[in-house]
């Protein structure tokens, strides 16, 4: 309505509340009455008009005001209405909607307009539709609020969320309702139950013990592993209390453990937690278990008073019986180290006797064809009661066995507690002892029974726990037995190395070095030639009683220096005016740290270098019209070929030897580090069958390959003259066998490509050399260039002609164009002065085509030299 219709409005409606007072003039439609005012009627009628216009205008003011703020204060409730964090509806008494607010339209995900008229049960999840039906019902009934949570629909893309309704009957029957989300707090509840749920299941199928008392001990949580220790279900458990039931626990000195002493009861009344408490639960059965008890109160808010308490506890019966069985081997330990291995497993039967409460005992061996047996010891018990000693290292066959060798016929444990009740059983021998029961068990390895232990007569029933015990005590026997062999085996290697040292053609010596000095351990007999005592009397003697001071020292410290840098070196040395090429390795076995090493005599070859030289400056100076004295000469020279090409032998022996000195190395650290390992296991008690095989097994690989060394040391250096056809791959692959580890020490990479298998005639012993020579300066040239990635390749292959064909490259750098001519001359080296003899390849090119007739050249190609063997 416009301002002037509400003033008209105002004035009208205060006419008619307000008549004109008596004897002045009414106006009907604006025109006076029959009586005429006088003129002061009329001007104080005017008066009062106008006072009576301004006071209408007043009012009419007023009035405006008053709609104005009316209408701020409809609009701040529908703000406040539309955007207030609960949603609110307004039904029919038939479920329309009514009125909805803009927070009730937004959860629904709908415009008001769009909701208006439609059935609020349209929003409602399907599965709660009777929950909001009973929910209606009750407001219905007891006309008071009601309230309930259910799910809501929001529109078709979005999940449905959960919501809390509060609804009320207005006066004129309609249903209120005020709406709250609630998604989140739902979610948390179900979670909570979910976690709940979770908890419940984790403590009943935990591996440890879970119970849970009341104040008054009453039990009210019991898992499956309390179930299994105690033998009671959780039907029998909840309700009982520790009073009110023989739990049958006892202490570990075996005095009984009452229920009212319990640990949950202690924390009962304490309220302090009791930890790892131990304590034997025996069952019904008679069977028991050895458990670790750890108790923890629980208190309310503001409680000093636990009102409940967690027990937990672990099965420890496996480590119980695992420290019995430690105490066992720690005793077996000490008592190993002074007894023979026959008495040594007498002990083992009797700690095995002890720890089964057993009455007899025995170990007995199967031989390898798995049908005859030794009865090798038996128990001190039964040697005293049962049997007598006359009965020690007896063999018979299988057959002749009673029922405790079916434990080898059928291939596994047995248990006989009622030995009389066996319907197959063949007696016992004259005097023996009764037999009530027994437990026997077969020694495996490698699907084999190598041998069987047994226990009987023990007071009650073998169980379970009694078989495992004996057999882990069993294969701890056999690892005894297996240790005390692989002894005598290292013993008899070490004797095989002695010989080796002490025989070897070169001065050969091992040296044990320590921070003051060094002293020797094993030296071949050839010393005396070079010192002048025989070897045997240096073993075990420094360096100060076999060499003068100065000399000792220098020995002493040179050996210091090459143990300290960890690797092998190789040296010319002069003693007593003689020359020697030594090569040097640091070796660390058990606490040892030796030093092994190699020394050739090259005095006569540095004689005849010195003597060539001179020879060589004299033929210079000679006539050419001398010809018998050069014919002379000539002949001198072949026969200094010879002694080249023995120096040749020699240096590659050395050479060899180096190699060797690389094979066996690693080999020796290893088993020295197995023993170590053994020793170390045995003193903490965690040798085990299978670290014992292992071990033992490793060992004996290596002490294989090393005498598989030695005879291919002994092949390669054998002087067979007799032309022989031999498989020159085969040579190829024992040149290799003796330099891969060097080379591989080296990184430097082998690559041999065989295209078919090929033979040659000739001598395999000296071809083998000659390739061996073509490797090792191959090898040299890598290392001295330091090429990034240093390679040889070696290709086998027949020709066209049917001759062996065998060409050896590498990636060093190839050979100088003016070097190229003289690569094969005597003497002729590229190395540095002291680091090369000269001979190798001149030896090499001899050995392919002066002896046996083939051909050996040389060429440059792919960056690398290339050597061809035609033979």
């Amino acid at each position: 309505m416009s301002e002037p219709d509400s003033r008209t409005s105002v004035t009208a409606a205060s006419a008619e509340s307000n008549p004109p007072p008596c004897g002045r003039p009414e106006f009907v439609d604006g025109v006076a009455s029959s009586v005429s005012p006088t003129p002061d009627t009329t001007r104080q009628l005017l008066r009062e008009l106008e006072a009576r216009e301004a006071e209408l205008k007043a009012q009419n003011a007023e009035l405006l005001r008053i709609q104005h703020d009316l209408e701020l204060s409809r609009k701040r409730y529908f703000e406040l209405y539309d955007r207030a964090p609960v949603g609110y509806f307004t039904l029919s008494p038939t479920g329309l909607i009514q009125d909805v607010n803009l927070t009730a339209a937004v959860l629904l995900g709908r415009e008001k307009n769009d909701l208006l008229g439609c059935d609020f049960r349209l929003f409602i999840h399907p599965d709660d539709i009777t929950t909001f039906s009973h929910h209606h019902t009750q407001l219905d009934d007891s006309m008071a609020p009601q309230s309930c949570e259910i799910r809501l629909l929001c529109g078709e893309e979005c999940a449905p969320f959960w919501a809390h309704l509060q609804a009320g009957l207005s006066a004129c029957g309609e249903y209120r309702i005020a709406l709250t989300d609630i998604h989140e707090r739902k979610n948390d509840e179900i979670k909570l139950q979910e976690s709940e749920e979770r908890f419940r299941k984790l403590v009943m199928a935990a591996k440890i013990g879970v119970i849970q008392q009341e104040r008054n001990g009453t039990i009210i949580t019991w898992n499956e592993t309390a179930e299994r220790v105690f033998g009671l279900s959780v039907s029998r458990a909840i309700g009982l209390d520790a009073t009110s039931y023989d739990w049958k626990t006892f202490r570990e000195d075996g005095r009984p453990f009452p229920g009212s002493e319990h640990p949950s009861m202690q924390t009962l009344a304490t309220g302090e937690p009791c930890s790892n408490i131990v304590m034997k639960v025996v069952r019904d059965s008679g069977d028991f278990t050895w458990i670790s008890v750890n108790t923890g109160p629980l208190f309310r808010h503001g409680e000093s008073t636990p009102y409940a308490v967690v027990v937990t506890f672990a099965d420890i019966t496996e480590r119980k019986q695992a420290e019995a069985v430690l105490q066992a081997r720690l005793r077996i330990s000490d008592y190993a180290y002074e007894h023979p291995l026959d008495e040594l497993l007498t002990k083992i039967i009797d700690e095995t006797e002890a720890l089964t409460d057993s009455r007899i005992g025995f170990f007995h061996f199967v031989e390898d064809d798995q049908e005859s047996l030794s009865l090798q010891t038996w128990s001190s018990n039964t040697l005293k009661t049962a049997c007598g000693t006359e009965v020690r290292e007896l063999h018979y066959a299988l057959d002749r066995a009673g029922v405790w060798a079916d434990c080898i016929r059928q291939r596994k444990p047995l248990v006989h507690n009622d030995y009389a009740s066996l319907p197959h059983r063949r007696g016992l021998p004259e005097g023996h002892v009764p037999l009530v029961r027994e437990l026997v068990v077969p020694i495996f390895r490698a699907s084999r029974i190598v041998a069987v232990m047994g226990v009987g007569n023990k007071p009650t029933d073998y169980t379970v726990r009694d078989l495992s015990l004996v057999q882990h005590l069993a294969n701890l026997a056999w690892d005894v037995v297996k240790r005390k062999r692989a002894e005598e085996q290292l013993n008899v290697t070490r004797e095989i190395l002695s010989l080796f040292v002490k025989n070897s053609p070169v001065y050969a010596y091992i040296k044990e070095v320590t921070p003051t000095g060094s002293r020797v351990l094993e030296v071949s007999d050839n010393f005396q030639q070079m010192i002048g005592m025989p070897g045997e009397e240096m073993i075990g003697k420094a360096m100060g009683e076999l060499f003068p001071g100065d000399v000792a020292e220098r020995i002493m410290a040179d050996d210091r220096m090459i143990v300290g840098a960890g690797q092998p070196v190789q040296q010319e040395e002069i003693f007593c005016g003689r020359y020697y090429t030594s090569y040097k390795f640091p070796i660390i076995f058990e606490d040892q740290t030796l030093l092994a090493g190699f020394s050739i005599d090259i005095t006569e070859r540095k004689q005849m270098e010195e003597a060539l030289l001179v020879k060589s400056q004299q033929l210079e100076e000679l006539n050419q019209s001398l010809e018998q004295r050069i014919d002379q000469a000539i002949q001198e020279l072949r026969n200094k070929d010879e002694l080249l090409i023995q120096q040749g032998r020699l240096a590659a022996m050395g050479e060899m030897i180096n190699n060797i000195a690389h094979q066996w190395r690693q080999p020796l650290n290893n088993i020295g580090l197995i023993v170590q390992n053994l020793q170390f296991s045995f003193k903490a008690g965690t040798l085990t069958t299978t670290i014992m095989n292992r071990d033992i097994a490793t060992t004996m690989q290596l002490l294989q390959q090393m005498s598989g060394t030695i005879d291919d040391f002994r092949n390669f250096f054998s002087h067979d003259k007799i032309v022989q056809t031999f498989q020159v791959n085969e040579a190829i692959r024992r040149s290799l066998n003796f330099m891969l580890p060097v080379l591989k020490s080296n990184n430097v990479e082998v690559r041999c490509t065989e295209e078919c298998e090929v033979q040659a005639d000739g001598y395999p012993g000296e071809y083998t050399q000659a390739i061996l020579n073509i490797l090792t300066n191959a090898k040299d040239v890598l290392l001295e260039r330091a090429v990034a990635e240093p390679c040889i390749d070696i290709r086998i292959f027949s020709d066209k002609a049917g001759r062996s064909v065998v060409v050896i490259g590498d990636n060093g750098g190839g050979i100088a164009p003016e070097v190229l001519p003289r690569i094969f001359d005597p003497y002729f080296t590229t190395r540095k002065k002291g680091e090369g003899t000269g001979i190798g390849l001149f030896m090499s090119k001899i050995i392919i085509e002066k002896n046996m007739g083939g051909r050996l050249t040389v060429r440059n190609r792919d960056g690398g030299a290339e050597f061809r063997i035609v033979l």
